[in-house]
């Protein structure tokens, strides 16, 4: 597995466990792939089988939505993390938690 230092232990905010399809498109390849937590910092995305590079610029276009640029900051295996460039707007993210969520959340590290 290829990271940055941090690990979903040193997460600075509360991950919502999501299910939504997406697409995720780094240069001119373009592959489908799960939304599969999300935060409105960034997300990590499941089921991608192409090739992405660490630190690399990539788009993230879940369903039903605008592309949203973000930068991959982990991979492994057919996940990849992503930290999005802008952070998600608050009923934004509601809203995807809401309509796609889980009721299970991934803690964010004790302050």
């Amino acid at each position: 597995m290829e990271r940055l230092p941090s690990s979903r232990d040193d997460r600075r905010e509360t991950r919502h466990e999501i299910k939504l399809p997406s697409e995720l498109r780094q240069r001119s390849s373009r592959a489908r792939a799960v939304l599969s937590d999300i935060s409105a910092h960034g997300c990590c995305i499941s089921g991608y089988e192409g090739h992405v590079s660490l630190h690399a610029p990539v788009h993230v276009r879940p369903q039903g939505m605008e592309p949203m640029l973000a930068w991959v900051r982990w991979k492994r295996g057919d996940e990849i993390g992503c930290e999005f460039a802008r952070a998600l707007y608050g009923p934004v993210l509601e809203h995807l938690v809401a309509c796609h969520g889980t009721p299970v959340e991934i803690e964010a590290r004790a302050a």
